[in-house]
């Protein structure tokens, strides 16, 4: 690599002797990936607020993966809101996320001048997971190379992660996005994390997605919702992983809409905005609160 070509122009990035800028950690799912206007208001975003803020994005695909097993005649089958995953789904999962999604959205942000870079936990050993007992080769992370992607970010690299990643003894596993997105975000001390939803955030009526939003959560009260069942089941992962990164140093956790453009990188660069954001700490006054 030429020295013409090693920095991208137009990336947030210290200067020598500075401190680094703390980056976000942006995670996307798959059904945001199916909309073509969600997909422009995600890369105006990531354009717009990698100027100001270093990011590393994080995406799924679940129901892409679903159709795709489909397809090649492989039956789909779930535990606990998780994927079984067995050797031949595992191919898929791959497959679509590695190879598919993750070069599509790569592309879509290249074309926006988005010095973008598509990854697996898998490449540069960027993650190590375990497996979760009695779901195959479906894993948690249990390690993130935090220093290959700071020598990216340095360089001014948008990484792009696919939410696959290989065990100790190099066999391929099937993470949660949510999951993934937070082991990332705690590794590198991000400044926000932010997970871009269809719903917007938490309802105030789980089964009603016109409901209005839920500004503002503890983490206590989000394990007192998933209690009572105030929560739908693909939230409920987003809500813990949401948990586990504040408890280890996160600044910030937010459940947003791919709304806008200038409203997604406004959550980006700021930690604020609509959607419901997560706080390590008592929500004083209730959820509601005048939480901007």
């Amino acid at each position: 690599m030429s020295a013409r070509s090693s920095r991208p122009p137009g990336a947030a990035r210290a200067e020598p002797g500075e401190p680094r800028v703390k980056p976000c950690v942006l995670k996307v799912g798959g059904e945001v990936l199916e909309s073509p206007r969600r997909v422009r208001a995600l890369v105006g975003s990531v354009r717009q607020a990698r100027r100001r803020v270093p990011l590393v994005l994080v995406h799924g695909g679940g129901g892409q993966v679903t159709r795709m097993a489909r397809r090649l005649g492989l039956r789909t089958r779930f535990r606990d809101g998780r994927r079984v995953t067995d050797e031949p789904m595992a191919e898929v999962v791959e497959m679509v996320l590695s190879g598919l999604l993750n070069k599509t959205l790569v592309t879509a942000l290249v074309r926006a001048d988005v010095q973008a870079i598509g990854l697996s936990g898998k490449d540069l050993g960027l993650v190590e997971a375990c497996a979760v007992p009695g779901l195959g080769r479906v894993g948690v992370p249990k390690r993130v190379e935090a220093q290959r992607l700071w020598e990216l970010l340095d360089l001014g690299y948008t990484p792009v992660l696919a939410s696959v990643a290989a065990d100790s003894q190099g066999r391929t596993l099937n993470l949660n996005a949510d999951d993934l997105a937070a082991a990332v975000a705690a590794a590198l001390g991000a400044v926000h994390l932010i997970l871009v939803s269809a719903r917007g955030g938490v309802r105030r009526d789980p089964d009603n997605h016109r409901s209005r939003l839920v500004r503002r959560l503890s983490t206590l009260e989000v394990e007192a919702r998933i209690a009572l069942g105030a929560l739908t089941r693909g939230m409920i992962p987003k809500m813990r992983a949401a948990r586990r990164a504040l408890e280890q140093g996160v600044g910030r956790v937010g459940i947003v809409p791919a709304a806008s453009a200038s409203a997604l990188a406004a959550c980006l660069e700021r930690g604020r905005g609509r959607g419901t954001w997560i706080v390590n700490a008592p929500a004083a006054g209730g959820p509601a609160g005048k939480f901007r």
